[in-house]
């Protein structure tokens, strides 16, 4: 009877000691929180890419968000990298028990006439540089659209 007891316990994860380890990617608050807060910047949509980005940080033992960067091999536009910057800047501290280092890609999606319709990310190829062992999570996106021009008789407008 023990050991029918001991086997729907590990079955269910919730054994002493067997318990699933707890990850960052598995807390879906940590990429809506994400997700909320960023802004595809204005002037980076009128370059006309779809781009990936990818986030490195650290979250110390005590849960603060640290040691942010761009981690990607290519060359990223400075003001997707400032709105990076101003984003994990704002991120509340994380559960202590997620220590450790991680890489987030955020995908800057360009609209082409609809949400459903996007410009395939330019940099798809690119790769994430970073030192040492990370865990990868989820991808997170924000989708932004390109102003409208159009040609009045009086001149150019923007629609």
């Amino acid at each position: 009877m023990k050991k029918a007891w001991l086997c729907v316990l590990l079955i269910l994860g919730v054994a002493p000691g067997f318990s699933q380890p707890i990850l960052l990617a598995n807390d879906q608050n940590f990429g809506r929180t994400v997700e909320r807060l960023l802004r595809f910047p204005t002037h980076a949509q009128q370059v006309g890419q779809s781009i990936r980005v990818y986030v490195g940080f650290t979250i110390t033992g005590q849960g603060r968000v640290s040691e942010v960067s761009v981690s990607n091999k290519g060359p990223i536009a400075d003001l997707l990298r400032e709105e990076v910057m101003r984003v994990w800047a704002q991120l509340p501290s994380q559960n202590p028990r997620y220590a450790g280092r991680y890489v987030m890609p955020i995908a800057f999606l360009l609209g082409e006439g609809g949400s459903k319709r996007v410009k395939e990310i330019a940099n798809k190829d690119d790769s994430v540089v970073q030192a040492g062992s990370y865990q990868l999570i989820n991808e997170v996106s924000v989708i932004g659209f390109s102003a409208c021009e159009y040609r009045t008789l009086t001149g150019i407008g923007k629609n």
